[in-house]
């Protein structure tokens, strides 16, 4: 499973440059994200669990290109992964993500995500460890829903 890098950033904005947009896009914290769905809200046992996101939201419609970030909450603390789904995902691989996100949670939890650029309507697959029995939230925010 590729590991997605980030970088702890203060709240100020960042350029990012979206792959197919011609632009650069600001791109501010995970605290200006817009939710769009919540995959995942149950208790789990400590050990691995596997969420699939199909890049529908809470209406069942399918998102559109953007950045994304994929927040991970327990009573440990919340953690973010951030992704990008383009229409041209050929194009944008090409493209560095460098986005404010949550620090890693303590407490040897573990969040992953299988890559850090999706096409238009494929699956997203996000991996977790606990080590502990817990109560745990995954939410899909957009960072800007206006950037396409």
């Amino acid at each position: 499973m590729k590991r997605l890098t980030l970088k702890t950033l203060s709240l100020a904005a960042v350029l990012i440059s979206v792959g197919g947009c011609g632009a650069n896009t600001p791109v501010n914290s995970i605290d200006d994200a817009q939710p769009v769905a919540v995959v995942f809200d149950q208790d789990v046992n400590a050990g691995v669990t596997t969420v699939v996101w199909d890049q529908r939201n809470d209406s069942g419609k399918m998102v559109g290109p953007g950045i994304y970030f994929a927040e991970l909450e327990s009573s440990y603390g919340t953690t973010s992964k951030t992704f990008r789904i383009s229409i041209d995902a050929v194009v944008a691989e090409n493209d560095d993500i460098t986005v404010p996100s949550h620090p890693p949670i303590p407490n040897q939890i573990t969040f992953d995500i299988s890559s850090e650029l999706y096409g238009l309507g494929d699956s997203v697959e996000f991996e977790f460890a606990m080590p502990y029995a817990d109560h745990v939230r995954l939410t899909i925010l957009r960072s800007d829903p206006n950037s396409y």
